[in-house]
């Protein structure tokens, strides 16, 4: 995905970021509520299809609401093919990673969905984890390209990042009752992503794939570290 100068801006920013928040809003929400309402558990470890099912419909929402953007700043300058192929081939070397992650042993304790996903993660943990994160760069994507289209310059959007996106993480976490050690890292990642994020997708081209990859990367590297040293309380 590249960014292109187009002046042809059709909403105000403020709008825009209304609109980002409140679909995210929203979801989460319906994360916490529907799905319990329905009989199913907010773990990921535990109701991996139905999370998944959830979150791949406001993957869909998402990619339809914002196709405007999408189409007038995304540019194809390579055939559809390469990115097809890029897709899969980061696809089959994330699933191989994943593959690794459960010939480690499992780690068992105390369980405070969602915070302790990760922590007593199993492979299928990854499955609805892919789709959220898919849901959140769909956002990002937004964000950045919105931000792009206005200031022009990778720096400033880079900026207006980390004020929005690492914001949001911020205050999510202050008026929720996440444990900090959960809040701390996933903050933490978020600020490390503005330097890597913007830049992918405004100059590199499969950029968004990148960026995708790179950010279930962390997740399972998190979920790694945590089974290969559980912290106090927990147990292989």
């Amino acid at each position: 995905m590249n960014a292109s100068f187009d002046d042809s801006i059709q909403k105000p920013l403020t709008r825009v970021l209304a609109e980002i928040i409140v679909l995210w809003g929203v979801a989460n929400v319906g994360y916490y509520t529907l799905i319990p309402a329905l009989g199913f558990s907010i773990s990921y470890d535990v109701s991996p299809i139905a999370n998944a099912i959830y979150f791949g419909f406001w993957v869909l929402f998402c990619a339809y609401y914002f196709k405007p953007i999408y189409s007038r700043w995304s540019t194809f300058e390579m055939p559809i093919w390469f990115y097809l192929a890029l897709s899969l081939g980061l696809a089959g070397f994330l699933y191989a990673l994943v593959y690794l992650f459960s010939l480690m042993p499992a780690v068992g304790g105390p369980s405070l969905a969602p915070y302790t996903d990760i922590l007593l993660a199993t492979p299928w943990y990854f499955l609805p984890k892919a789709v959220e994160i898919l849901l959140q760069q769909l956002l990002v994507a937004v964000l950045v390209l919105e931000l792009f289209a206005r200031f022009h310059r990778v720096k400033t959007v880079i900026v207006g990042y980390i004020l929005c996106f690492v914001g949001a993480h911020v205050l999510q976490f202050l008026v929720s009752d996440t444990p900090a050690p959960y809040a701390i890292v996933m903050t933490s990642g978020a600020f490390l992503s503005s330097f890597l994020f913007p830049y992918l997708m405004i100059r590199v081209k499969g950029g968004f794939v990148y960026s995708f990859m790179l950010h279930f990367l962390f997740y399972l590297l998190i979920a790694m570290l945590l089974h290969a040293f559980p912290p106090p309380g927990y147990v292989f």
